[in-house]
């Protein structure tokens, strides 16, 4: 029988995960447009396998050796989800989908493998070649609103997907669609040397330009997925930015999917 979480009735809403995933440059992509989706927790917790301090032992004769750090791994995570097209889904919960294919046809496309198309017709990414998309994953309430379902000393972290390992026994439909559909995804802390010491800080004093989507439709989860930063002060700035383009006053409006957004530089984007 399949895995099934079990914590359905009554509802928590610490149960959703969201997953946001941009193209990098690379063969066959294009500029990069963050693409998002919902999906439920799956049963036991996010859960950081790796990326605390190693350790080598130097070994003197007769002696105790010396320990000597050699440096952090990059961290690793996994995150047990599950793909529900089964269960009815709580109120204000729209966002998690009974198509569970396309949702995990998203996951695979942030995982390397795969291609997305646009609504306009663009193709983004290129299967198995060239750098993989960047991801950030955030669990949220029903509101939309952060909890801590992620470990706080993680949030914010960008991550490439570097395993999905899928219950070998999903619930599937007549016609051989999933509908439920239970995988532990692992993520890996994406590094690189110019992010080394100051992750994901550039020189560049230049905004950065980014587009709403139904997933990201305010200022402030735009916020929060590209900067990393949960403050008020942090989305009070990107309001600022744009409160001449835009004419908002509050990082809570609603913006329609696709609205240019102008991030500043100087909030320490992960670009």
């Amino acid at each position: 029988m399949a895995q099934i979480t079990q914590r359905y009735s009554p509802w928590t809403p610490q149960q959703v995960f969201q997953f946001v995933g941009t193209a990098q440059s690379g063969p066959g992509s294009v500029s990069p447009v963050p693409v998002a989706f919902n999906v439920l927790a799956g049963d036991g917790a996010p859960t950081i396998t790796a990326g605390f301090v190693k350790i080598n032992v130097v070994d003197r004769p007769l002696r105790k050796g010396f320990t000597v750090p050699a440096g952090w791994d990059p961290i690793t995570m996994d995150v047990p989800i599950q793909f529900e097209g089964i269960a009815s889904q709580p109120p204000g919960q729209s966002g998690v989908s009974s198509d569970i294919e396309s949702d995990i046809k998203l996951l695979e496309w942030m995982a390397g493998r795969g291609t997305f198309y646009q609504a306009n017709g663009g193709e983004v990414g290129s299967p198995a070649a060239g750098l993989p998309p960047l991801v950030k994953v955030a669990s949220r309430d029903s509101s939309g609103n952060q909890t801590n379902l992620i470990p706080p000393n993680v949030q914010g972290v960008q991550w490439v997907i570097s395993n999905i390992a899928y219950d070998a026994n999903p619930y599937r439909g007549r016609g051989g669609n999933r509908i439920r559909q239970a995988a532990t995804v692992t993520l890996t802390e994406w590094v690189t040397v110019g992010s080394a010491g100051s992750p994901g800080k550039g020189s560049s004093t230049a905004p950065i330009t980014v587009y709403s989507t139904a997933a990201l439709n305010t200022l402030g989860k735009l916020t929060e997925s590209y900067t990393g930063l949960y403050t008020t002060a942090s989305k009070n700035a990107v309001v600022a930015a744009n409160k001449a383009t835009l004419h908002v006053t509050s990082y809570n409006k609603v913006l329609k999917a696709g609205t240019k957004v102008l991030i500043p530089a100087a909030l320490g984007l992960n670009t």
